[in-house]
């Protein structure tokens, strides 16, 4: 995937030798075609957004060690646990993505059905559940040019339609009634921009451009996007208002993604003198949540109670975190430390564990998902707030997850779940032991995760 500015695809050294690693384990067909700027976009009149210097996003992770409970036994090649025996009662769908780049849906229990079968010049690449689960977005790549196909699922394989583009999105996130589709694709000169598609009519509008463009859905069917690393958006799903941008006060500070709360508020990160200020807005008066000298990723519980905070690597040694507005009273934390703020009592949990590099809350709020970098495997780990975690087993990424996905872990926490609905499972794609494929895990069940079809990337429904 080719993102015009390099500084964005950079998020830790760590990640880095994940990428060299996947690229001498996977086979060739794992990486899939890149996306390149296309030609002036005609499809609609464009929202200006102020364009900013960009800044630089990325932490990076510390070596230290884990504490948390003894690993689950790892499969060998054809000993996994039977999926259907793992995954026959658990609700939702899969879609995944073949090697070769065919997009497939399977029931947990292991069923399955070819949506979009990959030819030798095409592709489908960044397939999105809508919020409902009841149709799916992926955009398809060959010869004749570039297209959105929706497929609709509700009762059953549906229509599938292909809406021709001028360039290919790398990222989808459908809005919060699944009546919108926002992809992110670079525009006419290089940049990145927002198009806008209408599922009811199918027309598409350019909706800002910008770079880096980071985006979050708003409880009322708006995006609130964080542009060129300085300018905080909103932006209307309809047609005819034009963004307004959110006066702030203080520039935008070492983060990606706003996060968005059921009650309305947006949390970001401000720069205020040598810190960045995690801030709760309500329109645009802020309350300071926690401080940090270093970029840091955010995730809400869906339920909109806790905030977890990814803290990375900055330029400043010993690395902290101060959740007082009083620098005096900070915290030290080790890099790649989560922590959890209770947004309605103000409490905070720092969690044991290190080297995280992504966090991924369950649909239901009980549980948060956090991958831990280990020297030549990665690692899922459970847990509950203030509870030890659960580890499942250890794994080497696909090609596609470790390049496509894992630098922009919190953009597409915005979007998409690798959560059961019932947040009793999980699915992940990756080599386990020498069986490559996707994978569910059930992590109270203290059971190896199951393998359940050949693919790179994959993706549960709500």
């Amino acid at each position: 995937m080719i993102r015009t500015s390099q500084r964005c695809r950079r998020r830790a050294v760590t990640l880095a030798r994940f990428v060299l690693l996947t690229a001498t384990l996977f086979l060739a067909g794992c990486t899939g075609s890149s996306e390149s700027s296309a030609s002036q976009d005609n499809e609609s009149d464009e929202i200006n957004t102020t364009i900013a210097p960009q800044f630089d996003p990325n932490g990076s992770t510390s070596t230290s060690t884990t504490s948390t409970t003894s690993p689950e036994p790892s499969p060998s090649q054809g000993g996994a646990p039977d999926v259907k025996n793992i995954g026959v009662d658990l609700p939702g769908k899969i879609v995944h993505r073949t090697i070769g780049g065919s997009i497939l849906v399977s029931s947990p229990d292991g069923s399955e059905t070819e949506l979009w079968h990959s030819m030798a010049d095409g592709q489908a690449r960044q397939p999105t559940w809508s919020r409902d689960g009841s149709q799916l977005a992926w955009s398809k790549i060959d010869r004749s040019g570039f297209a959105i196909v929706i497929a609709t699922l509700a009762d059953g394989p549906g229509a599938v339609v292909s809406i021709p583009v001028q360039s290919p999105a790398f990222y989808y996130s459908w809005s919060p009634e699944s009546d919108w589709l926002a992809a992110l694709r670079n525009g006419p000169g290089g940049g990145l921009e927002v198009a806008m598609l209408d599922l009811a009519t199918q027309d598409i509008r350019i909706a800002g451009r910008g770079q880096p463009f980071y985006t979050d859905w708003t409880t009322d069917q708006d995006l609130v996007a964080a542009v060129a690393g300085s300018t905080l958006v909103d932006i209307p799903a309809a047609g005819g208002t034009p963004a307004s941008q959110r006066e702030l006060g203080s520039p935008l500070g070492v983060f990606q993604t706003p996060v968005s709360l059921p009650n309305g508020d947006v949390i970001v990160m401000l720069r205020r003198a040598n810190f960045n200020d995690v801030v709760q807005l309500a329109g645009t008066t802020a309350t300071t949540l926690a401080r940090t000298d270093t970029p840091v990723a955010l995730s809400a519980d869906p339920l909109g109670e806790r905030l977890a905070v990814l803290v990375g690597s900055g330029a400043n040694d010993p690395e902290f975190i101060s959740f007082q507005n009083n620098p005096d009273d900070a915290q030290t934390l080790d890099s790649g430390r989560v922590s959890i703020i209770d947004l309605r009592t103000g409490q905070i949990e720092t969690r044991p564990e290190t080297n995280i590099a992504a966090i991924n809350w369950s649909p239901t709020g009980e549980k948060l998902a956090m991958l831990e970098i280990g020297n030549t495997t990665m690692t899922w780990l459970f847990t509950e707030p203030g509870q030890e975690s659960q580890r499942s087993v250890p794994f080497v990424p696909t090609a596609e997850f470790a390049t496509s996905y894992l630098p922009f872990a919190d953009q597409y926490d915005r979007s998409s779940t690798w959560w059961s609905p019932d947040g009793k499972a999980f699915v992940f794609a990756g080599q386990v032991n020498n069986q490559s494929g996707i994978w569910i895990d059930r992590p109270e069940d203290n059971q190896a995760p199951a393998y359940l079809a050949e693919g790179d990337i994959a993706f549960w429904s709500s």
